[in-house]
């Protein structure tokens, strides 16, 4: 029964690891397709999404501006539009990172407590 705690210790390091190091992801309003956003744990260096989009989030910013009816199939965004998508998919983002460190901490909490339940008890004599 000791590997059982052991076990446990290691699926929720791994767990929480791969929410930390998986890029998280954000739907956009009008089921526009979700845009990838930075990871919680990647390197914060030469990450900007204030300043410029990846291509993909360019597409997914386009149609969604095409979706609420800003924009018109095959028409290019303006600077103005652009920069208010670019400030949402920022706070979209921004959102989903915190809601996945909120799991990252729970499954966290969850898994210690139950390595910890499990782990095998010493018994003493007297």
């Amino acid at each position: 029964m000791r590997w059982l705690s052991a076990a446990v210790a290691v699926v929720t390091v791994a767990g929480v690891a791969w929410l930390g190091f998986a890029p998280t992801s954000a739907a956009l309003s009008n089921w526009v397709g979700s845009i990838e956003c930075r990871a919680v744990l990647a390197p914060i260096e030469g990450v900007s999404l204030v300043s410029n989009l990846t291509p993909q989030q360019n597409e997914i910013a386009e149609e969604w501006l095409v979706a609420v009816g800003y924009l018109d199939e095959g028409q290019s965004p303006t600077a103005d539009q652009m920069s208010s998508v670019v400030s949402n998919v920022h706070d979209v983002c921004a959102d989903a990172q915190q809601q996945r460190s909120t799991w990252m901490l729970l499954a966290a909490v969850v898994g210690s407590a139950l390595a910890l339940v499990l782990a095998p008890r010493r018994r003493t004599r007297e």
